[in-house]
């Protein structure tokens, strides 16, 4: 069973759902004739299983996640959008969902710049006065 609250384990587990689906559509579309039908079976059932996976580990994990696992895992979903994207699958609630999450990161990194320059400004005050 995997733990949602270990990011290294769950993205174990999309790596393999997500070779799975690939090779599962490489193999429809080596074989003659190619086997459409079969890819619009199997694809939407991976699909919908990665993203539940994604959205359960981001709502169990979204007020403890740091900025490195954050990268991580927008970089995973970066992955897997492009590696569908070659099969002209195109998903707009993962693109949506980078886009969300590499704006919470620039928040989070642009609050934590503000915070250090706020401190040196409050002691360099501290010095002068």
């Amino acid at each position: 069973m995997t733990s949602y609250n270990d990011l290294e384990e769950v993205l174990a587990l999309l790596d393999a759902l997500s070779k799975d689906l690939i090779a599962a559509i490489d193999a429809c579309y080596a074989y003659e004739p190619p086997r459409d039908d079969i890819v619009k079976v199997y694809m939407p059932i991976y699909h919908d299983k990665i993203c539940e996976i994604l959205t359960k580990y981001y709502k169990i994990n979204v007020e403890s996640i740091d900025n490195l696992e954050l990268i991580h895992f927008i970089n995973w979903m970066s992955k897997y959008t492009q590696n569908l994207a070659k099969y002209e699958f195109k998903e707009e609630r993962l693109e949506n969902g980078v886009k969300v999450l590499i704006k919470v990161f620039a928040k989070r990194m642009l609050k934590t710049n503000m915070e250090i320059v706020l401190n040196i400004l409050i002691q360099v005050t501290d010095y002068i006065l």
